[in-house]
C-alpha cells in the first residue's frame, strides 16, 4: 500500500532534452501530475446497442503538471527558473570564502533562451514514475510581509510522457529558507537605474507572475509524444498591496499619468553564515494597469492595490523582466 509518508520528488538535469536521466536532487515541495494521455472511445456501426468495441489513444503529452513549494529554499530555484527562463552563474562567488553563486535568469527578447529540461522523478513506496523533457510554461512567486510566512513558489510545467521506473538513491540535502519579511522593494525611472532606490515602509504583499511561452511542438515524426519545444511570447505582472500612505499615493499618480518604472522586489537569505549572503530578486520595467486605493485594508491601515505590466524599454539592449539568485549551488 502506498503511503504519503513515503512520497519523494527528485529531479536531473537532461543532458539531451527528452533523453531521461537519473535524479541528482531532491525536491522538498509538492508535485501535481495529471493523466498523460486520454483515451477516446469511438462508436462503431457493428449492429449493436453497444457499439463501442475499441479505444484509441491519439496523443501522449504529461502537461499541467504542478510543481510547488509551499515553505520555498533558495537550492531549488537554479532548476527551476532553468527549465523555463534558462540562467547561467555570472559570479562563480558573490563573497570571497563562503561559496555563493550568482544565477543570472534575464531572458533575451531578441534571440532564443534556450530552456534546459529535466527528468522528474516522483513516487512512493509502491511504485516511482518519471517524466522526461519537463519544462515550465508560467511561474507564481508570491509572498506578504508580516503574516509569519514563507516566500510561495509554484510552476506550471509540461513533460514527454510518464513511464515506471525506480528511485535513484539520494538524500536530502541542507536548504536555506527564503523568507517573507526578509524582503525590500525598490523603485527607479530606468532599468540601469534598477536597484538605486529602496522603498521602506510600502509593500506588503506581492504576487510575481511570469509566462515563459515555452511549449511543446508535435511534428509529424511517427509517434504519440511531443517532438520538440518552442518558445513564445514573455509576459510578466507584478500584482502588490502597498500602503496607503504618501509613497502609495505616488504610485497612484505614476497610474494616472502613465508614468514607466523599474521595480525591484529582493528577497534576502536569513540564517547565519552562507545564507545571509543568498537572495532571489525579480526586475520589472514597465507601467501600471491598475491602481486602486484603499482597495484593501489591514489592521486598520489603508492599502492601495497595483497591477504592474512587463514592456519592453525599448533600449538598444531591450529589457523587460529578470530574475537573479544567489545560493550556494553552481549547478542544478
Amino acid at each position: 500500500m502506498g503511503e504519503t509518508v513515503f512520497r519523494k520528488i527528485q529531479f536531473g538535469k537532461e543532458t539531451t532534452r527528452g533523453t531521461a536521466v537519473a535524479a541528482t536532487r531532491m525536491f522538498p515541495g509538492a508535485v501535481t501530475v495529471p493523466a498523460d494521455r486520454k483515451p477516446t472511445f469511438p462508436v462503431d456501426t457493428i449492429g449493436s446497442r453497444v457499439g463501442v468495441v475499441r479505444s484509441v489513444v491519439n496523443q501522449i503529452l504529461a502537461d499541467g503538471i504542478g510543481l510547488s513549494m509551499e515553505h520555498s529554499v533558495f537550492q531549488m530555484l537554479p532548476m527551476l527558473f532553468s527549465i523555463g527562463l534558462k540562467g547561467n552563474i555570472t559570479a562563480s562567488e558573490v563573497t570571497p570564502g563562503q561559496a555563493d553563486y550568482l544565477w543570472d535568469f534575464t531572458p533575451s527578447l531578441v534571440a532564443s533562451n534556450a530552456p534546459d529540461a529535466v527528468t522528474l522523478e516522483f513516487g512512493n513506496d509502491t511504485q516511482a514514475y518519471e517524466i522526461e523533457y519537463v519544462m515550465a510554461k508560467r511561474y507564481r512567486i508570491s509572498g506578504a510581509a508580516g503574516e509569519d510566512a514563507p516566500v510561495k513558489i509554484d510552476a506550471d510545467l509540461f513533460g514527454k510522457q510518464i513511464t515506471g521506473t525506480t528511485f535513484t538513491s539520494l538524500t536530502p540535502g541542507t536548504v536555506e529558507p527564503i523568507i517573507a519579511n526578509k524582503t525590500k522593494m525598490y523603485l527607479d525611472s530606468t532599468w540601469a537605474t534598477l536597484g538605486t532606490t529602496v522603498k521602506a515602509g510600502l509593500l506588503r504583499n506581492w504576487e510575481i507572475e511570469i509566462l515563459t511561452g515555452v511549449h511543446p511542438v508535435f511534428d509529424a515524426d511517427g509517434t504519440l509524444t511531443m517532438s520538440t519545444h518552442g518558445e513564445g511570447v514573455l509576459d510578466a505582472i507584478l500584482t502588490m498591496t502597498v500602503e496607503n500612505n504618501a509613497l502609495g499615493d505616488a504610485l497612484w499618480d505614476d497610474f494616472r499619468a502613465g508614468t514607466a518604472r523599474a521595480i525591484r522586489i529582493i528577497t534576502e537569505g536569513s540564517q547565519i553564515g552562507s545564507g545571509s549572503n543568498y537572495s532571489l530578486t525579480f526586475d520589472i520595467y514597465g507601467k501600471f494597469e491598475e491602481a486602486v486605493p484603499m482597495g484593501a485594508d489591514a489592521d486598520g491601515n489603508d492599502l492601495t492595490t497595483l497591477v504592474f505590466r512587463a514592456m519592453n524599454d525599448a533600449q538598444s539592449t531591450q529589457h523587460a523582466f529578470g530574475v537573479k539568485v544567489v545560493t550556494n549551488h553552481n549547478a542544478m
